[in-house]
């Protein structure tokens, strides 16, 4: 097999039209849907794609299966690329200053009233609530208020990082280990997930997403020709039976035919592969780069920003639906850029500054880019 890439064009610019998913989601289906209000263009688009194809969460769940899938293939090949310790503080440096940044910009728009005097965001929240959302630990201690709603994705990103961090220094003829041993610790966590407490439970929940980055990792084993395809495909069928092990153990919900996951992430796998298959073929677009790499920050802004501008012209002022939306978008662009640039690309450059001296490992390359590796980043 061919070397893939350098640099997976369509890849990374996949990750952007996720976040873009994500965003209609939150903004367009999920604010309708909360407030019995129909919209058009959203009614016809769950009448004649979202609903036959039982694409839940109007498309939410997409755009995150999409981001677990890119995120198991760029961090394994940057944990390949990289040190221990380096790989670690890259990460870090990714996933936390947009993520702080963003709880400040929460806190500020906080005050902002709605009908219900409470904010959109952060209702109830408490000052250990806003303390622990900088670290993401409330994802794994019971009993804090979510700060931002999506930063769940990152508590799930960062058991991956940790478990690729630790074992990621299998090589060679010994590399497939590094899949399996972190689906035994998956597997491990959901079977005996209610077996030890409430923290312990929150650990297996984490954990029980982690299959899903375990496909984008098979991926890329394979895509380089680090295993053969028939041990990709015997661990994707296992990845598959412990995430589904997962969803019955803890949120048996998303089996059920009307709120599956299951065609959503089919969906997911064959953008992610058609994405790969395709590099070099389609050409690349600007506003998709542009989006791209802002798609961390905008997965994290849209949220708070956008539904407190719907809240307020919409539900507050009684203007229409549109009009609420182009303005929450206007709002959620400003948000994005001043996030991207005020903590997303420093912290990437603290990163590569602080880690330039480190020794990388020998024979790797990069596929995308492996320092936007948070789910939208992933």
């Amino acid at each position: 097999m061919t070397s893939p890439p350098r640099y997976l064009a369509l890849l990374d610019q996949l990750r952007g039209l996720a976040a873009a998913s994500v965003v209609v989601a939150h903004l367009v289906g999920g604010f309708l849907a909360d407030h019995g209000r129909d919209w058009p263009p959203m009614t016809l688009l769950r009448r004649f794609a979202l609903d036959p194809l039982v694409i839940v969460q109007d498309m939410g769940w997409l755009g995150v299966a999409v981001f677990f899938l890119i995120s198991g293939y760029v961090v394994t090949q940057a944990r390949q690329r990289e040190r221990a310790w380096a790989f670690g503080v890259r990460r870090i440096l990714r996933i936390y200053p947009p993520l702080i940044a963003t709880i400040l910009l929460v806190l500020a728009i906080t005050p902002a009233p709605t009908p219900a005097g409470l904010s959109v965001v952060s209702a109830g929240a408490g000052v250990e609530d806003w303390l622990v959302a900088g670290t993401l630990a409330n994802y794994v201690l019971p009993g804090f208020t979510p700060i931002v709603g999506v930063a769940w994705t990152l508590a799930v990103e960062v058991v991956f990082y940790a478990l690729v961090a630790a074992i990621g220094w299998l090589r060679g003829r010994a590399v497939w280990l590094m899949p399996v041993l972190i689906l035994v610790v998956c597997a491990a966590a959901v079977l005996t997930a209610r077996s030890f407490g409430d923290v312990y439970f929150l650990v297996a929940a984490n954990l029980s997403y982690v299959p899903l980055l375990v496909l984008g990792q098979l991926t890329f084993l394979w895509h380089r020709g680090q295993v053969r395809a028939w041990v990709a495909i015997a661990l994707g069928v296992a990845a598959w039976v412990v995430f589904v092990l997962g969803l019955e153990g803890i949120q048996p919900i998303f089996l059920d035919p009307p709120t599956s996951y299951g065609p959503s992430l089919l969906l997911a796998g064959a953008l992610f592969a058609g994405a790969i298959a395709l590099e070099g073929r389609l050409r690349s677009r600007r506003a998709l780069r542009v989006l791209a790499a802002r798609s961390y920050s905008l997965y994290l802004v849209h949220g708070p920003v956008g539904l407190t501008v719907l809240w307020m012209v919409v539900l507050e002022l009684g203007l229409p639906y549109e009009l609420g939306l182009a303005l929450a978008l206007a709002a959620v662009a400003a948000a994005t850029e001043l996030v991207h640039r005020a903590a997303e690309v420093p912290g990437i450059a603290i990163g590569r500054r602080i880690t330039r001296s480190a020794p990388s490992v020998r024979g790797t390359a990069v596929a995308a880019s492996t320092d936007a590796s948070a789910p939208a980043a992933t």
